[in-house]
């Protein structure tokens, strides 16, 4: 009896094009996910940035642990951030920070930091899925460029929601790279994600 949905030969293919990739491509993709990881973190810790639309949402965050309300004035309903989801996180690091402001900042550097490198590995693995390098330079380039951008990298390092915002894009062009009759799920979570980021994220869901 056959499969209720069988997969087809350009699936298959495309599932097993990380598999089969070369030990030296997988060994170069690891070093520059790790670089991902760490640059943001390194560079925080050198500067010791974090961005004045930083301390905007930061404020509505601590005013919500603290039991105020998420509002920018205590008694006035404002919202002035523009990350709903960063708002949050940045509500939760700062209580398991023991309601410290460079505990909060730190924690939030960290997942922001996971969310970048994580994001570079979605990416280089869309690459593969949709056929436009498989392994070698090729693939290795847009690691180079997505690593090197200075904007985006500081930007995940001094409390923005730039790291979060690469995630979800990255694992959205994943899915529509992949297999799309069983990832519908995965591309709206990842698209949810998005609009929980940033409004403006409704663009790269349009497009």
């Amino acid at each position: 009896m056959s499969d209720r949905h069988p997969q087809s030969h350009e699936t298959v293919q495309r599932t097993g094009q990380w598999r089969g990739t070369g030990r030296l491509t997988r060994l170069s993709v690891a070093v520059l996910v790790v670089v991902a990881f760490v640059l943001p973190l390194a560079y925080a810790w050198v500067t010791s940035q974090a961005w004045e639309d930083f301390y905007i949402s930061f404020r509505h965050s601590v005013n919500l642990a603290e039991g105020r309300g998420l509002t920018y004035q205590e008694g006035q309903t404002i919202q002035g951030f523009s990350s709903p989801l960063a708002t949050l996180a940045l509500a939760a690091t700062y209580r398991l920070s023991g309601f410290s402001e460079a505990g909060a900042l730190w924690i939030f550097r960290v997942l922001c930091a996971g969310a970048y490198a994580s994001g570079l590995f979605l990416l280089l693995r869309a690459t593969m899925r949709s056929g436009t390098a498989a392994a070698g330079l090729p693939l290795i380039l847009p690691g180079l460029v997505y690593v090197l951008d200075l904007k985006s990298l500081t930007f995940t390092a001094n409390g923005m929601e730039t790291g979060l915002l690469l995630f979800f894009l990255a694992a959205s062009l994943g899915c529509l790279a992949g297999d799309r009759e069983h990832s519908g799920w995965a591309l709206g979570a990842a698209w949810g994600g998005l609009l929980w980021t940033r409004p403006d994220g409704l663009i790269y869901v349009a497009a």
